[in-house]
This record gives structure tokens, sequence and C-alpha cells, in this order.
């Protein structure tokens, strides 16, 4: 099956299985929109944190443990389907990393969720220690690995900041 024939894209000649895989790997195209990549490619992480906030927080848990499962397993089957290390248009990693940033704070204002983007952009970027240590593990972990650990460095930087009432 052949789907759209667009040139210098990934559409050339691929099967229904693997644009589904890289539909899915850059959230629907996200990835491919190069303009402002990476930094939009944290944007649906916040996004997904709204959609789920109100929720009862085990189903909360829930729904991003299912999305970090299925963005190991698509990540891992998009570096297989472009033999490549850690694809650009994936972005499901960064994704998953900023939700994790944000995941369980109350009521965060408008102050808070900017700078925990900011700072989660800046560990993700810069990946200081301990986040580099994941930068070794390989395949669709190691694409999430260092993004799950910025996010969780950042959400203990915001925990920090809220409890302290430093903003």
């Amino acid at each position: 099956m052949t789907t759209l024939n667009r040139t210098e894209t990934f559409w050339q000649n691929k099967s229904g299985t693997e644009n589904f895989y890289r539909f899915l790997g850059s959230f629907g195209n996200l990835g491919y929109v190069k303009t402002l990549h990476p930094l939009h490619s944290s944007l649906p992480g916040i996004l997904l944190y709204f959609m789920t906030r109100n929720l009862h927080w085990f189903l909360q848990l829930s729904l991003l443990v299912l999305f970090i499962l299925v963005a190991v397993a698509v990540s891992e089957k998009l570096e297989q389907i472009e033999k490549t290390k850690n694809p650009k248009e994936v972005i499901l990693d960064d994704i998953a990393g900023m939700w994790i940033s944000l995941f369980a704070i109350q009521n965060p204002t408008w102050k808070i969720i900017l700078l925990a983007f900011l700072i989660y952009r800046a560990l993700d970027t810069v990946k200081p220690f301990p986040i580099s240590i994941f930068k070794t593990f390989k395949g669709g972990r190691g694409m999430l690995a260092d993004d799950l650990a910025a996010g969780m460095l950042t959400s203990l930087i915001i925990r920090y900041i809220i409890f302290h009432e430093i903003i």
C-alpha cells in the first residue's frame, strides 16, 4: 500500500504500517514541523496534563504509564524502520517528559507551568548529571529515559519552588 508521495519527507513509498508508526511517534505529524522544533515538541505534554489533571491520581498515573509504554514501543519500532538512533521526528519522549514535570501538581499557576516548561527544556537540552547517564540506554527505552529523568528532576524543582513559595 502506497500513500502520498511527497519529496524529501517520510511519505515516499512507505507502507501503511510504517506511516502509522510515524504518525504515532511524531504525535500526529507534529514532529515533522521544523519551524519550532524542539520547543513545540513539549507542548502536548502540557495539554495531556490539563486533560488528565482532574482525574483520580491512580487513573492519571495509569494513563501516564500507558503513554510511556506505548512511546517506548513506538520509538523502538521507528528506530528499526528509520535505521537510525533516536529519529528527530519522534517527539513522544518530550511529551512524556513534560507531562511528568507537571504530574500531580494541583492547580499550578501559569507562572509555574511556564517555569516548568523552561526548566524541562533546559534540562533536556543540556542533560546535566544525572540525566546524562540515561542517554546511554539503547532502543526505545533509551529514547525516553533521559527525557523522563529530566521530567522527574523538573517536577522535584517545581515542587520545591511551590513548597517554599518562591513563586
